[in-house]
């Protein structure tokens, strides 16, 4: 429950971010994020944090490809996109 909670919050701050400075590139955005995870003192678990940037990135991506939807159903995306988030995550890490 705590990952996804942390994945939830990561995915708002980019999206938060993107509203503040519009014009910001692709760097800056993740830049942002990654600032915010690192200064986030009870993330101790790496893999968690990788989780947080991959929700991140795909809250980027939906509101990249639809810019007229509000937070509140991108953050509804994500959330629906979790457990496969999770699945990829999770596989990949086995394949290592």
């Amino acid at each position: 429950m705590e990952e996804k909670i942390k994945m939830i919050s990561a995915a708002a701050k980019v999206i938060e971010f993107r509203k503040q400075n519009p014009l910001a590139i692709d760097e800056e955005v993740f830049q942002h994020l990654l600032d915010y995870i690192s200064k986030t003192d009870d993330i101790k678990n790496e893999k968690i944090k990788i989780y947080m940037v991959a929700a991140a990135s795909k809250a980027f991506e939906i509101s990249r490809k639809d810019p007229k939807l509000t937070e509140k159903e991108v953050l509804r995306e994500v959330m629906n996109e979790i457990p496969g988030i999770l699945l990829e995550l999770d596989e990949e890490e086995k394949l290592k």
